[in-house]
């Protein structure tokens, strides 16, 4: 499974929550953890865009895919919803009022959503044969260990998390 990362509309939002905290120049030059919270943040979406690229080109796997994604879903659970937290915490920072919170959130859902469907337009636009053979390995992949978020991002997983999981 080839490492893709993250469209740059998701790094420049957030980028955009990085500047509206005011986060301190020296630690985020050192750590960028606004560059790893993204990478992080990207992968279940990355997984979701392949997953859903896969449906398209080989339909008789999407069960098998599903039940394999599923897994890995309950592997990353405490990391995955660490990660929506933070992502809700900073959308409420980013807000002066409920309101504008609902607003924000519906605004930064879509880029998510929008970057979703770039990557899986950029996966269906991969030559046929790379993507089948990508597609037929991808259930063993998401039950590895190499998939587990630890060992693929290490750097990333490590400015957020240091050696603990959330």
């Amino acid at each position: 499974m080839h490492r893709a990362s993250c469209l740059p509309s998701l790094l420049a939002l957030f980028a955009t929550f990085a500047g509206a905290l005011a986060m301190p120049a020296a630690r985020a030059q050192s750590e960028d953890p606004m560059a790893s919270l993204a990478v992080l943040y990207n992968e279940r979406h990355r997984l979701v865009a392949f997953k859903d690229a896969c449906s398209r080109v080989l339909p008789k796997l999407r069960r098998e895919t599903q039940a394999a994604y599923e897994e890995w879903l309950d592997r990353h659970e405490d990391v995955l919803e660490n990660l929506e937290a933070r992502f809700l915490v900073m959308v409420k920072k980013v807000s002066r009022n409920q309101k504008e919170y609902n607003e924000n959130y519906r605004k930064y859902r879509a880029v998510i959503e929008q970057e979703r469907q770039a990557q899986k337009d950029a996966f269906l636009a991969m030559p046929k044969e790379d993507l089948v053979k990508e597609c037929r390995e991808y259930p063993a992949y998401l039950k590895s260990e190499n998939s587990d978020m630890p060992n693929r991002y290490p750097e990333e997983f490590a400015a957020l998390y240091g050696r603990r999981k959330p």
